[in-house]
């Protein structure tokens, strides 16, 4: 309907200026120009993302993360200084197993765009104690023509903690060969109160 294209490739990073003209006899210059403002980036801004666990900094895509069901797990990045993503907006995606299957809910919403106001941001998943599964974030951002690489996500009972603890109630003797039984339970641990007992939970003994 009316619409004239340009698929403008740039050579090289900094703000350009295209114009646009069309023949108009209506103008005393017989034709009618429109300035169209195009910044063009050097190199990829997703490449300077960070994811944040527990205070240490990876590229986005390049660790797994591991939500643990039943719990909150914080989907923290962090931008370089100067990103040209400060002042935009992104948003999240996700792909592979479904979040209504594994009974997830992420705050703020999939697919929903948020400004970005600082370095850091984050979302929320909320998950039930309902499935294990693997599926992966993605970020899009308002101004950018690509998404971000994949993060992979494997949810699970990923956090554990130590129950009850029985300990040796006798002596064992050298000279008699003698050995004493310990014992540890293992639990799941959930954000509200304890989990369930974990069966067959690998664990390391130092002696």
């Amino acid at each position: 309907q009316g619409w004239v294209y340009l698929d403008f490739e740039p050579e090289a990073a900094g703000n350009v200026v295209i114009q646009a003209s069309v023949d108009s006899p209506y103008y005393a210059a017989g034709v009618v120009t429109q300035s169209l403002d195009v910044r063009v980036l050097a190199t990829d801004p997703w490449k300077d993302v960070l994811a944040v666990v527990d205070g240490d900094e990876k590229r986005w895509e390049e660790k797994t993360g591991y939500p643990n069901r039943g719990s909150d797990y914080p989907v923290t990045i962090k931008l370089a200084a100067d990103s040209p993503l400060l002042g935009t907006e992104l948003l999240l995606r996700w792909s592979g197993d479904s979040h209504e299957q594994l009974g997830v809910i992420v705050s703020p919403a999939l697919e929903h765009s948020v400004p970005v106001i600082g370095r850091e941001m984050a979302w929320t998943l909320t998950s039930e104690d309902r499935l294990d599964g693997r599926f992966y974030l993605e970020l899009a951002g308002s101004k950018l023509l690509l998404p971000s690489p994949k993060k992979t996500m494997s949810l699970a009972r990923n956090r554990v903690k130590v129950g009850e603890v029985r300990e040796a109630n006798k002596f064992p003797v050298v000279d008699e060969n003698e050995s004493v039984l310990l014992r540890v339970q293992v639990l799941h641990e959930v954000g509200r109160g304890d989990g369930e007992p974990v069966i067959n939970a690998p664990v390391d003994w130092l002696t």
